[in-house]
């Protein structure tokens, strides 16, 4: 009951600043300031100056972020049905391109310090972390895939040639020794199952040989 109100009373107060252009001026003006130096510095200066009210902060994350994809599942499925596609791209477009690449690297690569050392370090979380990999993760993996496929066939469609650039770019940048562990060890998983692996490999083939002599290829449904 507590939250509810709460949350009603936020909804209240947001709603009255909003009717205020010097409010609205203030917000948008604050929040176009803010950059990830400022977020850097604070950490910095509450771990130096105490790090157990840090450690209490930290336990409020997960609320933080429950609330952020909350809000991004909201702004999603309220943009979607209110404004033109040509509108939305231009607005991701620009919303992109404000995104600091570099920031990003150095958080992804923080955290995937901070990830590994708990990997090597907590064997009872290593084993839970693959339970739930096993568990859950077929069916993502599947859902993870079928939209890929979808994403790539719409590209090709519509800029033939792409997928084999972005191919030969991504492959310029792997790990030769792990992919060829890593593609060792899924080959014989793939070869495991009874799928018509053969009769797909025959249509693979056909598919290359049209394309080498300069024919159509048809649709094939796999």
């Amino acid at each position: 009951m507590r939250g509810s109100s709460g949350s009603s009373g936020q909804k209240g107060m947001i709603r009255e600043f909003l009717k205020t252009p010097v409010y609205k001026d203030i917000i948008r003006d604050n929040l176009k300031a803010v950059s990830h130096t400022d977020g850097r510095s604070i950490v910095k200066a509450v771990m130096e100056e105490d790090p157990a009210v840090f450690l209490e902060l930290v336990t409020t994350t997960s609320s933080l972020a429950n609330a952020l994809m909350g809000s991004l599942a909201e702004l999603g499925e309220r943009i979607a049905g209110q404004y033109p596609p040509g509108v939305l791209t231009s607005f991701i477009e620009s919303m992109a391109g404000e995104i600091d690449v570099d920031c990003a690297r150095r958080c992804g690569a923080a955290w995937k310090n901070v990830a590994g050392s708990l990997w090597d370090a907590s064997p009872e979380s290593r084993s839970n972390i693959m339970s739930l990999a096993l568990t859950a993760g077929p069916k993502i993996m599947a859902s993870g895939l079928n939209a890929l496929a979808n994403a790539v066939n719409s590209l090709e469609r519509e800029r033939p040639g792409t997928t084999s650039s972005f191919i030969a770019s991504t492959f310029s940048n792997l790990d030769r020794h792990e992919v060829s562990m890593a593609m060792k060890s899924l080959s014989g998983a793939f070869l495991d199952q009874k799928w018509h692996f053969f009769s797909w490999l025959f249509g693979l083939a056909i598919d290359r040989i049209k394309k080498r002599l300069g024919l159509k290829e048809g649709n094939r449904e796999l």
